[in-house]
């Protein structure tokens, strides 16, 4: 929904600062306007998260990126090579899905804050991976500079809250639940597979087994880091630049945050209680609060979703079966906000099934 409302200007741009880049990836081709450095058929991490950032999107091949038409500027190196990206015409986000130090550097934090307040452009960075500087709970930088970045941590997006997972060896996982923080549920030991958590993280977004990675030589796999989950949150600050390109910074992070999906109701995020920021990432809600700002007649427009496809538009010539609708489920147990999952009713005279709607507000009226 969000993409029906801006899919990205292309004279905006991501600069991405990594290491192993290939350029000439197939859903990369046309992307990359402008490259630093070396690049290889293999490049690995620079060219994964190009794409998580700005693949090129509805073409049939390979995967969709949030930055759509958003286009990127990139560059071997890292914080140096920031600067120079930052200071190029269109570069109005910079992503650094990498560790500069565990603890802050006065000449690095001036870079970030230059970077920020003087040329304008919003760094947007990979808050650690659990083990990074020696555990989930501690510092990361650049994103730890928490008055000049935006801090990106991880929950998970490929299972639904309750999944057992079973492997080719029959053993049995529970991981990679929605919005949970936790990469394996294990109560007497929360912390044991997490990325970083601490009050630094501004925000979290999907970065464990994401699937579209692009890597390689036209190769597609993967992810599991916060290097995936930051480039999605670059992307998002480049389409809300789409639709007000006078945004300044702190302005966009404010989006950003106050947009996002509370997940501290969900049991298992509990432990980390203002450790994941404001929530996680919630593209629609972000873009549509940029477009509000600047809408004069603000109205109130509800919908329940046909199918996953539909945007709202009327007459519905979108979705083939109405009944398929994720909006409208049942459950067995009172469960559905945590399990939103369709089950099929069972009647047994005693125990009741739920139903649940989902209603959206797509207005720009408070509803």
């Amino acid at each position: 929904m969000a993409w029906n409302i801006t899919t990205g200007n292309p004279n905006i741009y991501i600069g991405i600062p990594d290491t192993g880049f290939n350029p000439n990836h197939q859903d990369l081709f046309g992307k990359i306007v402008q490259h630093f450095g070396t690049s290889s058929p293999n490049g690995a991490h620079g060219t994964l998260v190009s794409g998580f950032a700005g693949a090129t999107t509805n073409n049939n091949i390979g995967v969709a990126s949030i930055g759509y038409n958003t286009k990127l500027i990139t560059g071997e190196g890292f914080t140096t090579m920031a600067h120079q990206i930052a200071q190029i015409p269109g570069v109005r986000v910079i992503n650094t899905s990498w560790l500069s130090g565990c603890t802050p550097g006065i000449v690095e934090q001036e870079v970030y804050r230059e970077i920020w307040e003087d040329f304008g452009v919003i760094t947007v960075s990979a808050a650690g991976n659990g083990g990074t500087c020696g555990g989930p709970n501690n510092y990361v930088y650049p994103a730890a500079y928490s008055n000049h970045t935006i801090a990106v941590s991880s929950v998970g997006t490929s299972f639904p809250i309750g999944t057992i997972y079973t492997d080719a060896n029959g053993n049995q996982y529970q991981i990679e639940w929605n919005d949970v923080h936790q990469n394996g549920i294990d109560l007497a030991n929360p912390e044991s597979n997490t990325h970083q958590h601490n009050d630094k993280v501004d925000i979290v977004a999907p970065g464990y087994a994401i699937p579209g990675a692009i890597v390689g030589n036209n190769q597609y796999d993967k992810c599991w880091g916060t290097s995936c989950a930051s480039p999605q949150v670059a992307a998002a600050a480049a389409l809300i630049l789409s639709i007000d390109p006078s945004l300044t910074p702190n302005q966009v992070k404010s989006i950003l945050k106050t947009t996002a999906d509370d997940i501290y109701w969900i049991p298992y995020n509990q432990p980390y209680l203002g450790k994941l920021g404001t929530g996680r990432l919630n593209l629609y809600r972000a873009v549509r609060e940029t477009k509000c700002v600047s809408e004069a007649n603000h109205v109130v427009n509800f919908m329940i979703k046909d199918s996953k496809e539909d945007t709202g538009a009327e007459p519905n010539n979108i979705t083939q079966y109405m009944w398929t609708s994720t909006d409208i489920f049942v459950r067995n147990q009172n469960d559905g906000k945590l399990i939103p999952v369709h089950q099929n009713p069972t009647y047994d005279g005693i125990n009741p099934n739920y139903i649940y709607v989902r209603v959206t507000n797509t207005g720009c009226q408070t509803s």
